[in-house]
């Protein structure tokens, strides 16, 4: 609502190491119009509680309350952007090489994860955050490290229209499709002939992964790819009945 981008944490120049910072960019101050010279307005914030500083923070905003909510390896957080603090609601315990979404629709935090597999949390209201896990041996193609330097980390977009998890695996032509109701995946095949018809793999160094570099568009009803610096990104739109 407040038309900002949440970022945590991160790897630090040049340790390596993550840090424990907490920043907002307004959106409208990065512009097509004045793209690459914008002056970001960047602020950075004193929260009295602190996530943990771990690698592999994930996060998803959820439109039903306005929060952020922000997993790490053993907690899980929401930011409030309208005081710009962080409440502790869980103690959790899942891996560092996964990505989080949020189900706006069913209420769930959902964490896919290539080492510890895929949890999920209702983030409903009066939720005691019972952690549960789906075993669904037709999502484990979405784990695997065939793609990206062997390193997890998929990339996951919420459709509202099918009201489904899209998940890419870092590379290849197949995405799988994340029922939240029934925790099964499906998936759908798309192009023969790489970088003609669909795109190239996750640029294949040791850290790499697609995160929430795989999104969704919803004023254009298309997913976006941006998986390495020296390539194009890509666009998709998945066929609907």
């Amino acid at each position: 609502n407040q038309d900002e981008m949440l970022a945590f944490g991160g790897a630090l120049n040049d340790c390596g190491n993550p840090g424990n910072g907490t920043w907002t960019v307004t959106l409208s101050s990065i512009l097509s119009s004045c793209a690459p010279n914008c002056s970001s307005n960047w602020s950075k914030h004193s929260t009295s509680t602190v996530p943990d500083v771990q690698v592999g923070v994930t996060s998803d905003y959820d439109p039903n309350t306005g929060l952020a909510w922000e997993v790490t390896q053993n907690n899980m957080f929401t930011f409030d952007p309208t005081t710009n603090q962080y409440t502790h609601q869980a103690n959790i315990s899942v891996g560092y090489h996964g990505t989080g979404i949020i189900d706006p629709v069913d209420h769930y935090f959902i964490h896919a994860d290539s080492n510890t597999g895929i949890h999920y949390w209702s983030i409903a209201s009066g939720s005691s955050f019972t952690e549960n896990t789906a075993s669904s041996s037709s999502c484990a193609g979405l784990l695997n490290t065939t793609y990206g330097g062997n390193s997890g980390y998929p990339g996951l977009a919420w459709d509202p229209i099918d009201q489904v998890v899209v998940g890419y695996p870092n590379g290849g032509n197949v995405l799988y499709i994340l029922n939240p109701k029934t925790w099964t995946c499906t998936t759908e095949t798309y192009g023969s002939s790489q970088g003609t018809d669909y795109p190239q793999n996750d640029a294949a160094t040791a850290s790499s992964g697609t995160f929430k570099h795989f999104n969704y568009v919803s004023s254009l009803d298309e997913f976006v790819l941006c998986n390495d610096p020296y390539n194009d990104c890509w666009v998709l739109h998945r066929p609907r009945n």
